[in-house]
């Protein structure tokens, strides 16, 4: 390796170096500038994507193992249950008030 190719690499790592102590010095861990920050809006993102994509993953193979109990046919279930105890709390407590002032009154 000769001499200009040493001090290329050398340059290459102080730049590499220079951009990690930056990124990693100030607060916010490398959103100093629009860059940085559309670069970790990007990884968030690419990490969420991921996410999602393996929930959905075991969503199917939910569905094919038990195909007789389908993952939405759960949602719509606790769904429908959720709303059937809200509406018959909410239909309780009017009627109470009603009832209740009907027998003050007399």
């Amino acid at each position: 390796m000769g001499n200009i190719e040493k001090s290329r690499l050398t340059a290459h790592i102080k730049c590499i170096v220079l951009v990690e102590t930056d990124k990693t010095s100030r607060k916010g861990a490398g959103e100093s500038n629009w860059f940085w920050r559309n670069l970790r809006s990007l990884e968030r993102d690419s990490d969420r994507i991921s996410k999602e994509l393996d929930i959905r993953g075991e969503l199917r193979n939910w569905d094919s193992e038990f195909p007789f109990f389908h993952h939405e046919l759960i949602v719509r279930y606790a769904a429908g249950f959720l709303a059937s105890a809200v509406a018959v709390a909410a239909f309780g407590q009017v009627r109470s008030l009603f009832s209740s002032s009907k027998r003050s009154r007399y």
